[in-house]
Formats: structure tokens, C-alpha cells, sequence
């Protein structure tokens, strides 16, 4: 990680080879100023699209990124009526379009203000995090990689030809599944673009549709019948001849396990680590799934905590085929939700635990009143966890 000191307002850094640019702050805006890898072409436009725009590439005055020198640019962003925002800095393609695809992934300086942070969406530290506090104020960021190679020029609309082969278990029946093509591109958000079956001779899956222009994709199987495992990994850029020919061996699950049928089980879950839910102090921990009567995975199967233990539990739950699912905490006082884990998980028995570790969601310190209607909460004081109540505050219980 490139290193350098910080100072508020206006910065100078020194990196092993060569110093980060001085920049003014600008009154009202917090402003980035970020480093970028090397590509083969010239630096194209690039915006930021966050909170403020809706989390929209299409919107309207997306704020620009301006050259400063060699390597380096700055964006100056508006704040939201709390004094914050997050996003991500999106490069536009050479056809002039902004694309998710094309995000970065971000590190920090050591020695990096408190109000900037950097989050993980969908496992990729690529969220550019503007606590209050940085109104009026610069942070630096290293923008380690690009999602993709925006140097390439993005496919016309037209028909494409997929192409897909995969490692498949001596055990399976590959005709008897199915493999999706997911998608997005110019004016089409994320949605199914087109099937592929197997081809005995070629030993792999094609087919042939209708793609946008600038199209990213990803595989996805469903085996007899079962859920749709999605390949791991970024999406793929579609060629520019319209022609896909790829090989896939990684996904979020196996997708080659023979699908169970529905049924009634017990699903438990035991938290391990530093910060534990816990049912006395109002948090909640539900199950969340392809439930039938639940087609957006809402949360409405709560579990409750066995006494004197950190596992919680649901009894006679009826579960549909092809059962997939994660446990979701609700933590008191606190409008963040923890879903756990990362992938999910594809029920394979009648009864089911989970351990996992951390991480929590915590209230700062001065933010933690002695008001009598006030509920227990969870904090951090000067490094120790604390449970502070509306009558007392208790040290290391969690």
C-alpha cells in the first residue's frame, strides 16, 4: 500500500514513487483525491455515482472526476442533508457510457481520517464511505484495480453467440440442466438475457439471442429443476464481435447437487466472535429464503435464542424444494442488518447450524444518551465494548 501522511485540510503525501498533489478543500463538498493504476489507453471521463444520484449511471449532472497531474484526480461531491454520501467512481467506456462493471476497488492510507471509509459490496472493497464530518474537508484513496477493461470497445446491440463448457461430476446429467445468461447493458438493467442447453458433441452449452450494447453477463445453472447457482466472479464483458466462448469453474455453490424435495426441519444458528446478538438487549435474528410465501426473501421467520446460549433457534419450519437461504441480524437501535454468509446456502438436512464471526454494528459513544426511554445498546468506549443501559453500563459483557 502506497504510504503518506495526512494533514485536515489541505494535504501533501510522499509515495515510494512520487508525491501525492496538495489540493484545497472546497466549502460545503467533501472532496476525494485518488490515484489510478496504469491502462493501455487514455483515462476516459469518470464519474461518481452514489447516494446523492440515486445510485443511478444515467442521472442527470453526475459529478466528474478532474485531472490535477500525472496519475492523479479529484472528485468534489455534494453531500446529502446529513453531511455524507457513498458511492463509486465509474470510468465510462469508449463508447461514452458510465457502466457499473467498470468500478473500482479502493485502499486507504494509513493515518486516513475517520470519516472516510471504504466498504465491501457483494465481497469487493468498492464502496467509497463519506461519514459526517468530511464536509469541507480532503481524503486521499488509492483506486487499486478496475472491474474491467474499459480500454476495449463495448459490443453493438445485436444477436450473440454464447459458447460455455464447464468441469461436470461423472455423476451428473448435464442435459438435464439448464444454464441462464444474466445480464446488462446500454438502457437494460440486470435481468435473464437468454438460455443455453448441452450439446452432446461439443460437450458444452450454447445458444444464440439478443444482447444490448455494452453488455456484461454471468452464467447461471439450475440442475432438474433446482435453484440457480450463479457463477462466482466479476461479470463478463461481451465481445465486441458478438461471440462468447468461455469456460466457468467456479460458483457460489455447487451447482451440480441433486435438488431436495420440500419439508418441514429445524434450522438453528450459533454466533461466535466479539459482538453476539443478543435477544435481552432487543435484537433480532430471522431467516430469510426462497420461502414460497416469500418471494423477496423478506424477513418474517424470526428465531428465538435458547436460554444461557448464544444459538438461536426455529422448530418446524416448512421449507420449499430447492431450499436456499442466510440468517439475517437485527441489531437494536441500529439500522444496519448483518446477512450471513456471504453465499447462500443450499439446505442439504433436517437439521441445520451455522457459526460464524462477526463483525457488528456499533453506536458511537456520543451519540449514547442517559434518557429513561432510551433501550440497551451496544458501544465502543476508547476501545472496550460496553452495554449501556438507561440505569447503568456494564464493561466486556459482549
Amino acid at each position: 500500500m502506497k504510504k503518506f501522511l495526512l494533514s485536515v485540510v489541505a494535504a501533501s503525501f510522499a509515495f515510494a514513487a512520487f508525491a501525492a498533489p496538495t489540493v484545497a478543500p472546497t466549502e460545503g463538498m467533501a472532496t476525494v483525491v485518488f490515484s489510478v493504476p496504469e491502462v493501455t489507453c487514455t483515462y476516459p471521463i469518470m464519474n461518481f455515482i452514489g447516494d446523492v444520484q440515486g445510485y443511478n449511471p444515467d442521472a442527470e449532472n453526475l459529478p466528474v472526476a478532474e485531472f490535477v497531474e500525472d496519475g492523479w484526480y479529484k472528485l468534489v461531491l455534494p453531500l446529502t442533508e446529513g453531511g455524507s454520501t457513498q458511492g463509486k467512481i465509474c470510468p465510462q467506456s469508449l463508447a461514452g457510457k458510465s457502466c457499473w462493471d467498470y468500478q473500482g476497488a479502493y485502499s486507504l492510507p494509513d493515518g486516513a481520517p475517520a470519516w472516510i471509509s471504504i466498504a465491501d459490496d457483494y465481497g469487493t472493497a468498492n464502496k467509497i464511505v463519506l461519514s459526517e464530518g468530511c464536509s469541507g474537508q480532503v481524503a486521499y484513496v488509492d483506486v487499486t484495480a478496475w472491474q474491467a477493461d474499459f480500454c476495449v470497445m463495448p459490443n453493438p446491440e445485436g444477436e450473440a453467440s454464447f459458447t460455455v463448457s464447464f468441469e461436470i461430476p461423472e455423476t451428473a446429467d448435464p442435459s438435464e440442466a439448464i444454464v441462464y445468461v444474466e445480464g446488462q447493458g446500454e438502457g437494460q438493467s440486470w435481468g435473464e438475457l437468454g438460455e443455453l442447453l448441452y450439446d452432446d458433441r461439443s460437450e458444452s452449452f450454447t445458444g444464440a439471442f439478443d444482447v444490448p450494447a455494452g453488455c456484461f453477463y454471468k452464467y447461471v445453472i439450475s440442475y432438474k429443476g433446482g435453484n440457480r447457482i450463479y457463477m462466482k466472479g466479476e461479470n463478463l464483458p461481451m465481445p465486441y464481435a458478438l461471440i462468447a466462448d468461455d469456460f466457468v469453474n467456479e460458483w457460489d455453490n455447487d451447482p451440480w447437487v441433486e435438488p431436495i424435495s420440500g419439508g418441514v426441519g429445524t434450522f438453528s444458528v450459533t454466533f461466535t466472535g466479539e459482538c453476539l446478538p443478543s435477544a435481552q438487549l432487543g435484537d433480532k435474528v430471522f431467516i430469510a429464503g426462497n420461502f414460497e410465501d416469500t418471494p423477496d426473501w423478506e424477513r418474517v421467520y424470526e428465531l428465538t435464542q435458547e436460554e444461557g446460549t448464544d444459538k438461536w433457534v426455529i422448530v418446524d419450519l416448512t421449507y420449499p424444494a430447492a431450499f436456499q437461504f442466510k440468517f439475517v441480524v437485527k441489531y437494536n437501535e441500529s439500522d444496519e442488518e448483518l446477512w450471513v454468509p456471504a453465499d447462500n446456502i443450499q439446505f442439504d438436512e433436517m437439521t441445520y447450524d451455522f457459526e460464524f464471526e462477526g463483525p457488528c454494528p456499533t453506536v458511537d459513544a456520543d451519540e449514547v444518551s442517559a434518557d429513561e426511554t432510551q433501550k440497551a445498546q451496544k458501544v465502543i468506549i476508547d476501545g472496550e465494548r460496553w452495554i449501556i443501559t438507561p440505569t447503568a453500563a456494564y464493561k466486556g459483557l459482549y
